[in-house]
């Protein structure tokens, strides 16, 4: 995405850019923000309620005989070092209670729910900066892989205490809860 200069304010660039880096974009240049993988509706919601989306360019591309390694261009890019730093804290801060499920430790239900709720508020965070790059491009031992495996696993051991506990809270107003589609118990499938 380029983001000219003459047409957007200083603070619109700004703001616009801080976005894009919550969505993992990385600063090829002052004015070129790059991501691998993105998700392109997201990106043009927010020029479109900016009002920028006929002055920045959003495309997608393939580079031509670029001798710059793909390495080279993503640590130029995107602060991976500090994004696998919030993974490992992520794992350090969650191992005791990925523990305890792997133990198949029983939750009360209310604890379930508060604990997957802070687990995926938590988590969620951080892959908000990652720019969710191919397996091939990453640095050894990335541990955002074992982030994501530490996040299923607890989420499944915790899903059917914290949905039972929702449930009972909810009570009188069941009918206004909306059943969950069918992909929600493939939450994490992959990992």
């Amino acid at each position: 995405m380029i983001i000219p200069q003459k047409t957007i304010s200083r603070a619109a660039r700004t703001g616009l850019k801080k976005e894009l880096k919550w969505q993992g974009f990385g600063t090829l240049t002052a004015d070129t923000l790059i991501h691998p993988t993105a998700d392109l509706p997201p990106v043009c919601r927010a020029l479109a309620e900016r009002g920028l989306a006929d002055k920045a360019k959003v495309f997608c591309g393939h580079t031509v005989n670029d001798h710059e390694p793909p390495q080279s261009l993503l640590d130029r890019c995107f602060d991976l070092e500090h994004i696998a730093g919030e993974y490992d804290l992520f794992n350090r801060r969650f191992e005791k209670l990925w523990r305890s499920t792997r133990r198949k430790k029983l939750f009360d239900p209310e604890s379930a729910f508060t604990a997957r709720t802070l687990l995926i508020h938590d988590y969620r965070r951080i892959l908000l900066h990652d720019p969710d790059l191919p397996e091939d491009l990453l640095p050894g031992h990335w541990p955002g892989t074992r982030a994501r495996k530490r996040c299923a696993a607890i989420y499944r051991a915790l899903q059917e205490a914290a949905d039972r506990w929702t449930l009972s809270v909810c009570g009188d107003e069941l009918n206004l809860l909306k059943s969950p589609d069918k992909d929600y118990r493939q939450r994490f499938s992959d990992s």
